[in-house]
């Protein structure tokens, strides 16, 4: 009987993995741990790379710069080497982050929220969020998220994001004061802004951290049951009118590090109740989250940050809802990246003009009690 081999394409990243390693001998006959390739997102990458060097991808670049030169304004910072990025910003965006989340102390301020986005097209992009504390929606009574300045580029690394956060700071030097920023726990995005806004507090998304312990917790083969139990410990949860502190609700760090290690004899327990678990997590735990915990979503980490007493959870649901706004107004298809400028460009003028129709009381937007005073006549 022939056997019929199933094969990997030789053209995804799978195959083209698959093919150097073989072509070199694998593990045991490579010379130099620089032979074999790292994974598939190094193919992605190398892909990328190549296709922006590609004379289509230059053309692209050239057309972007040429837009900025002569009428976009913007485009507002473009790095063409080692790994191209394009800063996207309009003057009212920079002045509103200066205005609501940089402003003098004892103003209210508003957290700053950053997060790549995917499948927009063949490069990456990553918004800033921030609410426009001036009005409020006329259905809800709470303030409007409105996208920030836009990074649009090929790596998501340090020196990618850090050319970002050192841009808006070119742009508008106050921004150097930021005061909170909060992220899903992408570490060469958060290091990047931590070096240049040395003054924020950076805050950890309260969702991504619950779903990455939880799918540890899960990768172990504990009952669903005992992953909720766990995560509801870390977390906090809420039964019915009350709600029931977890270990990012301590008060300090050392009262963290005493409830955890009171902890540990119960998941140990527990580890040992379910034979077939993987056991260790406490041990990942302290390794991998602890600092994340105590850095980004303590109790007065929140409280400074000014999420209330008690302080709320933070979540990036702000990022969440302008990706799909984003996502949207592409039609949910990939784009070239000239005809994905021209899109931001025209959301930013949709979301100005929406603020625009508040002074004379019209759209979806009115101004709080406080900026009354801004509105004027519609026949004036």
């Amino acid at each position: 009987m022939k056997m019929i081999k199933s094969e990997v394409p030789s053209n995804c990243p799978k195959g083209v993995v698959a093919s150097v390693s073989a072509k070199v001998g694998d593990v045991m006959q490579a010379n130099v741990p620089g032979e074999l390739p790292r994974g598939e997102r190094q193919v992605i990458n190398t892909k990328r790379t190549l296709k922006f060097s590609s004379d289509d991808g230059m053309d692209e670049l050239y057309s972007v710069m040429q837009q900025a030169k002569a009428n976009n304004s913007y485009v507002r910072d473009i790095k063409t080497s080692p790994d191209p990025a394009i800063v996207i910003a309009s003057d009212g965006q920079l002045d509103d982050l200066v205005r609501f989340c940089a402003p003098l102390a004892g103003v209210e301020s508003c957290a700053m929220t950053v997060g790549p986005t995917f499948n927009l097209g063949e490069f990456e992009c990553t918004p800033t969020t921030y609410r426009h504390l001036m009005v409020q929606t006329r259905r809800y009574k709470t303030y409007p998220v409105f996208v920030g300045p836009i990074l649009i580029h090929y790596r998501k690394n340090f020196s990618t994001f850090l050319h970002f956060s050192s841009a808006l700071v070119a742009l508008r030097k106050d921004l150097q004061y930021l005061r909170v920023f909060g992220s899903d726990g992408e570490k060469a995005l958060i290091n990047a802004f931590m070096h240049e806004f040395r003054f924020a507090i950076h805050l950890h998304c309260s969702i991504h951290a619950r779903n990455n312990i939880k799918k540890n917790l899960r990768e172990r083969r504990l009952p669903e049951l005992v992953v909720n139990e766990i995560t509801d410990e870390i977390f906090g949860k809420q039964v019915g009118s009350s709600y029931v502190e977890g270990l990012v609700d301590a008060e300090s760090e050392e009262i963290f590090y005493k409830q955890l290690e009171e902890r540990k004899v119960q998941w140990d327990r527990i580890e040992k109740e379910n034979p077939g678990c993987v056991s260790g997590f406490y041990e990942w735990f302290n390794e991998h989250k602890c600092e994340e915990i105590v850095s980004g979503m303590l109790s007065p980490v929140r409280e400074d940050a000014g999420l209330g007493v008690p302080p709320s959870a933070f979540t990036t649901n702000v990022s969440e809802s302008i990706t799909a706004m984003l996502k949207r107004k592409v039609n949910y298809k990939k784009s070239e990246l000239v005809a994905f400028i021209q899109h931001l460009k025209e959301l930013i003028d949709e979301q100005q003009r929406e603020l625009e129709r508040a002074v004379i009381r019209r759209g979806k937007y009115e101004f709080r009690e406080e900026y009354k005073f801004l509105e004027v006549d519609e026949a004036t």
